[in-house]
């Protein structure tokens, strides 16, 4: 499967959101899906463990689902309320927990809507 196909389902997942800022993540591992998310206030969320936040990271939910399956790689897209593809660069703690996961690189898009990659 290619980056672009990768990305849309992220784009898929994304729109699912009821956040403002509405991101969508796909797990690969060996070039496959193990695993989708996106992210969601936490009163919709099972998981509440984290108090202080507002919502739950479309990275940390995908993580969470691989079912131990190893993680290559996350594809993490961002739609605006406008529909618009913008800026899904992961936070500093979403980075770390990919690290912590044995995740290699994560692409995102950037406020044009391109897609950007960063090592972990």
């Amino acid at each position: 499967m290619s980056l672009r196909r990768y990305l849309n389902l992220a784009l898929k997942e994304a729109s699912k959101s009821k956040c403002n800022q509405r991101l969508g993540c796909v797990a690969i591992s060996s070039n496959r899906v193990v695993s989708k998310g996106f992210n969601r206030h936490l009163s919709e969320a099972q998981d509440t463990r984290r108090k202080g936040e507002h919502a739950i990271h479309a990275e940390a939910i995908a993580l969470r689902r691989t079912g131990g399956n190893l993680v290559d790689c996350l594809v993490v897209a961002r739609l605006t309320q406008g529909g618009i593809v913008s800026m899904a660069l992961p936070c500093k703690r979403c980075l770390d927990h990919c690290r912590r996961s044995g995740v290699k690189y994560v692409f995102y898009t950037d406020w044009s809507g391109q897609i950007q990659k960063v090592k972990v």
